[in-house]
């Protein structure tokens, strides 16, 4: 279902075509930045007991859903180590 003409829609893909490929893709990210924000938040107002931890799971599931096996969503949601300072990293280049 959709509020949007058939005519509107061929104009706003047009405008969108326009765009450089850089533009379109800082549109995408900005647009998935915003909705993973939005998401955060609803997942914090209603599990407010939530570590970190919890709310990045919650936040997966609520992307991914069952795109993932048991296994593959454990591995991915595994605690990270702390982030080395960029200037102790090791030179991989």
């Amino acid at each position: 279902m959709s509020d949007t003409s058939p005519a509107t829609r061929a104009q706003l893909a047009t405008l969108y075509a326009a765009r450089s490929a850089a533009a379109r893709l800082r549109m995408a990210t900005s647009l998935f930045g915003t909705a993973k924000r939005l998401a955060i938040a609803g997942i914090r107002r209603s599990a407010v007991d939530l570590d970190e931890q919890g709310v990045r799971a919650a936040l997966f599931d609520r992307l991914y859903g069952d795109l993932f096996s048991d296994a593959e969503r454990a591995t991915i949601l595994r605690p990270s180590r702390e982030a080395t300072p960029r200037d102790e990293q090791e030179d991989v280049r």
